[in-house]
């Protein structure tokens, strides 16, 4: 069995043939450069080129959404995985903009520098699906339980899931270390942490991530999940709308 997600063996695919280098690879997948080296085998690819990125710091962000602050015009992590798990589904290249608070050109661009071209965008998607659907298929001839197949992610995000994904993240634990303990990959874990409005985080001295934010893990009623606020009681829509309303006044 692979040790890779059929996510990250697609998108790691695209951005290989495009000759992306490892550090960039490395952060949109949640992996480190000797993994990435190993997906670039698995693949029977092209080790990448180890050439510097230029990137801004998630810390720019604007809470509660993956804007940046203005003046900022780099690309951040958080920003790129998002571009590039959206780009595996149906999702407008508008939308995408939108969220990320820049030009359908802009986005363009970006996708392309990462070997992601639209005129290839629906074999890409055809791609994650067979491999998705051999790879439960490889799960059921070994009688192994497989979960089953909820529209983009065969593992369901369940309360529990989603709890533990918050607290993962809170005590500093890498995409890569968070999808292996809860069974999914880097890549989906980067996208529901922005999407459970987790905070950005930092490098310390010594290498570690940490959270500088004040906030608490809280329980949406509305959408059966937990998620990260600055106030104990809020739903994610209004937590979101409040945010909304400060930016606006400011």
């Amino acid at each position: 069995m692979e040790r890779f997600s059929a996510q990250t063996r697609v998108l790691g695919r695209a951005m290989l043939e495009r000759s992306v280098a490892t550090e960039m690879i490395a952060t949109v997948l949640g992996l480190d450069d000797s993994q990435v080296r190993d997906l670039a085998a698995e693949l029977g690819a092209a080790a990448p080129p180890d050439r510097r990125i230029r990137l801004a710091d998630d810390q720019t962000l604007i809470a509660g959404t993956l804007k940046t602050a203005d003046g900022v015009r780099l690309y951040t992590p958080r920003q790129l995985t998002y571009l590039c798990a959206e780009f595996l589904t149906e999702a407008p290249i508008e939308a995408i903009a939108e969220t990320l608070g820049r030009s359908p050109a802009a986005v363009k661009r970006k996708a392309r520098s990462l070997g992601l071209m639209l005129r290839q965008r629906q074999r890409l998607r055809d791609d994650l699906t067979a491999l998705i659907e051999r790879d439960v298929g490889h799960s059921q001839a070994r009688e192994m339980p497989a979960f089953p197949q909820l529209g983009r992610c065969i593992v369901p995000w369940t309360s529990a899931r989603t709890k533990a994904l918050c607290e993962f993240w809170l005590e500093g634990a890498r995409p890569s270390e968070i999808a292996a303990a809860l069974g999914c990959s880097a890549l989906s874990v980067s996208t529901k942490a922005v999407r459970l409005c987790l905070p950005a985080r930092s490098q310390n001295e010594i290498g570690g991530l940490e959270v500088t934010v004040v906030g608490y893990i809280c329980f949406d009623p509305e959408h059966h999940e937990f998620f990260w606020s600055t106030r104990r009681s809020a739903t994610q829509s209004a937590y979101r709308t409040a945010r909304a309303a400060l930016r606006a006044a400011a």
